[in-house]
């Protein structure tokens, strides 16, 4: 796979490797590549020019005021034909393509089956990578924009698309998203995967706001960057909370080591999910919510030893790994959404 164009203009060169795409100029389509690029980290999936660079494809590069992503994923070819733009985010260890399609009386399924995005994600299972040992698998994405609110007969039709991990061995998970523009419906039907969920969840929000200009996007992206007051906030509330819970136990009584160890993980994860989840950008998710558990561990059992006099163990180092690896899980996937 050939890496994005890290934010470098493409250039108009003569296309020698498939036929031209017209590029559209949708406002809901456009609106949509910004968001996920600019937000998400996605790249518009281009062809390759005479010079073997990647240009974009189904977008015009012109309309936008920001140097758009594109990268050129050979296995993701047969999906341009079916939608009005197709995105990819790959990072070494996930891989997600997204396509974006606005209807126009005939729905995604009719022209697409999911035998054949199972086909094409499976062939893009050599760009995932491993985590815990496992096998990432691919995330394809399909979202059907309609101007109102998506009739039931279309959404039904759509989730035809669908392929749950759960139901077999395959590494390919489908989700289907029936987007109504003007009144700000998306609807999915889930199984377990938060991320689907998530993207929901972003999905709405951003209908929610679709006149707002370019520029400030640009402003509020330049500027998710860490946010290290909020990784101390985070991590002080975690304190707060998993002392008080301390001292409530200690009153009633308890003596139950589990209980403890409880009010500990409870303190914990709060501390990453306010790192994480008060972020509307997800941006660097997982550097802070790493960060987060770091702080917490060490303000948390560093105030437990030298303050309460509490013994240093064993413990209190696998709780600080748990929250580290926990919260980097909790900040990609949230990154991903």
């Amino acid at each position: 796979m050939r890496p994005a164009a890290a934010f470098s203009r493409p250039h108009n060169s003569r296309l020698c490797a498939f036929p031209p795409v017209i590029a559209t100029t949708d406002k809901e389509i456009e609106y949509l590549v910004r968001r996920f690029t600019l937000e998400k980290g996605f790249a518009v999936a281009g062809d390759l020019d005479a010079n073997d660079h990647p240009v974009a494809s189904g977008v015009d590069p012109s309309r936008f005021g920001y140097d758009l992503p594109v990268i050129y994923v050979p296995e993701i070819e047969p999906l341009k034909e079916h939608f009005d733009a197709v995105l990819v985010r790959a990072d070494g260890i996930n891989f997600t393509a997204l396509g974006i399609r606005k209807y126009d009386g005939r729905g995604i399924a009719e022209t697409l089956s999911r035998d054949h995005l199972i086909e094409i994600g499976e062939a893009c299972l050599r760009y995932t990578g491993k985590s815990s040992g496992a096998k990432m698998p691919v995330f394809l994405n399909v979202l059907e924009v309609h101007p109102n609110e998506p009739r039931p007969e279309a959404v039904e039709q759509l989730n035809t698309l669908r392929h749950e991990l759960a139901t077999d061995k395959k590494k390919v998970f489908v989700s289907a998203y029936s987007v109504g523009w003007r009144s700000g419906t998306v609807l999915i039907r889930t199984g377990r995967w938060t991320v689907s969920r998530g993207r929901a969840r972003y999905l709405r929000r951003i209908l929610k706001a679709t006149d707002e200009p370019e520029h400030r996007m640009v402003e509020r992206v330049e500027s998710a960057g860490l946010n290290l007051s909020l990784v101390l906030v985070g991590a002080l509330a975690g304190v707060a909370l998993a002392l008080a819970f301390r001292f409530l136990l200690a009153t009633l009584g308890a003596e139950s080591g589990q209980l403890y160890g409880l009010a500990d993980y409870l303190g914990g994860f709060t501390s990453v999910g306010i790192a994480v989840f008060a972020r509307r950008i997800r941006a660097a998710s997982a550097v802070q919510a790493v960060l987060a558990a770091v702080c917490y561990s060490l303000l948390f059992y560093g105030g437990l030893v030298f303050a309460f006099g509490a013994p240093f163990s064993f413990w209190m180092v696998l709780n600080t790994l748990v929250f580290t690896l926990t919260g980097f899980y909790i900040g990609a996937e949230s990154e991903m959404a």
